[in-house]
């Protein structure tokens, strides 16, 4: 652990470690380049693992993507594939409805396009069918 020496006094050390004063003995202490990390520093790591958090926590395994125009359902498409690729997520589901087809042909030219797509393809009848596009990612 990396601290701030804050003072002696005899065989003894009164050293700051993450803004907590802690005495120890100087024979335990060894000198260090790294420098402590700061409140800021910290503070950031625990509002980027808190945001991460509470995106995992809202992440849906499916979106629902029927009655969008094509251009608005790729805009939320993209922000949910990269979603899903952040959080780890393995398999998801794209609802596009059956239709003409159009919405599903624009999904799946998207989808060819991301690298860290393993496969995607119908899902099984009995889960919907050509309706309800399965990714899954690698």
């Amino acid at each position: 652990v990396v601290g701030e020496l804050l003072s002696t006094e005899g065989k003894d050390a009164i050293v700051n470690v993450n803004n907590v004063k802690l005495t120890i003995s100087l024979k335990k202490l060894s000198p260090t380049q790294k420098k402590p990390e700061t409140a800021a520093k910290k503070s950031a790591k625990n509002s980027l693992a808190h945001e991460l958090n509470e995106k995992m926590a809202r992440f849906e395994l499916t979106i629902d993507l029927r009655g969008k125009r094509a251009d608005e359902a790729l805009e939320q498409l993209q922000r949910y594939i990269d979603d899903a690729l952040l959080l780890r997520i393995k398999e998801v589901s794209i609802l596009h409805g059956k239709g003409y087809g159009i919405l599903r042909e624009v999904i799946r030219d998207y989808l060819k396009t991301v690298p860290e797509i393993e496969r995607f393809g119908d899902a099984p009848v009995e889960f919907g069918g050509a309706g309800i596009t399965k990714v899954v990612f690698r």
